[in-house]
């Protein structure tokens, strides 16, 4: 619509720098964020209350078998959205790689059939509001386009950078960020 040539663009190399962007912040928070020790205040508690919440809450596990099953849950995950990848290439859709990426978490125990209809109807809740963003921020950059601002806002980003590429290119994806 805008003119240009986009005949030679590949959208997964052009969404390759996002979505590095986020493998890279989930090793930073992986592997160095979460990984801190912390540390705990030594509160008095009710010894009753205490006793009850041990009997049957996962507080009565070993902090190795914690720290196992938190592995466990992190590569159920990894296969999870694999699965769903998957098989939302070779189905081309993507509820079905939904349905199969959720029936990993199911089929593993992960997430428990008591809890199905919650996590199930909190992710239709977040994908509610991500829906809810990009048609805001669709509705903006029709706006931005009838009044025919695109192009000073390209510009004058381009313009600070005089050629560096690199830095053009985050600063619009910066932009891009803000405008959503």
């Amino acid at each position: 619509e805008a003119g240009i040539d986009i005949s030679n663009i590949s959208v997964t190399k052009a969404m390759a720098i996002p979505a590095l962007g986020m493998f890279v912040g989930l090793l930073v928070a992986v592997f160095i964020s979460y990984r801190k020790p912390r540390q705990y205040q030594q509160l008095a508690i009710d010894k009753a209350a205490h006793d009850e919440v041990l009997e049957g809450d996962a507080l009565s596990k070993t902090a190795a078998g914690a720290q196992t099953q938190s592995k466990m849950k992190t590569l159920v995950a990894l296969a999870a959205i694999v699965t769903a990848f998957v098989v939302q290439m070779y189905t081309d859709s993507l509820l079905l790689g939904s349905m199969f990426g959720f029936g990993v978490f199911m089929a593993t125990g992960v997430v428990k059939w008591s809890e199905a209809d919650t996590v199930f109807n909190d992710g239709i809740k977040l994908m509610a509001m991500i829906g809810f963003i990009m048609i805001t921020a669709q509705g903006f950059a029709e706006v931005m386009k009838a009044t025919e601002q695109i192009q000073p806002l390209v510009d004058g980003a381009a313009s600070l950078f005089a050629g560096n590429k690199a830095i053009a290119a985050f600063i619009m994806l910066l932009i891009g960020l803000i405008v959503t």
